[in-house]
């Protein structure tokens, strides 16, 4: 469904696919595809700017996936500091350095 959705620039494909995700890690918790599920649900909130549930399903993810294949890089991005609105992160550490 993530598929479709890129190809025909639909977003219900993509709230699709999340339903999809959620019932996976929901009702079959032990499922090889789990981490897959967490993973692109993580990905899709993040490219929707859905910040605070991406961070969420991220810390499932880690959680879940200490050891997963994505785990170093979800880590990263939960652990990556936030910039001012209209700002970039970069700038943001400029700024604060400044007065340190």
């Amino acid at each position: 469904q993530r598929e479709i959705a890129a190809r025909f620039k639909n977003q219900r494909y993509l709230d699709r696919a999340l339903e999809s995700y959620a019932l996976l890690v929901s009702e079959y918790p032990g499922s090889s595809l789990g981490e897959s599920a967490l993973y692109n649900t993580y990905e899709i909130l993040t490219e929707r700017k859905r910040s605070k549930e991406a961070g969420e399903v991220a810390k499932k993810y880690i959680a879940a996936y200490p050891d997963g294949t994505r785990a170093a890089a979800v880590g990263r991005a939960v652990a990556r500091p936030k910039a001012a609105p209209g700002k970039t992160a970069a700038a943001s550490r400029v700024r604060v350095s400044q007065f340190n």
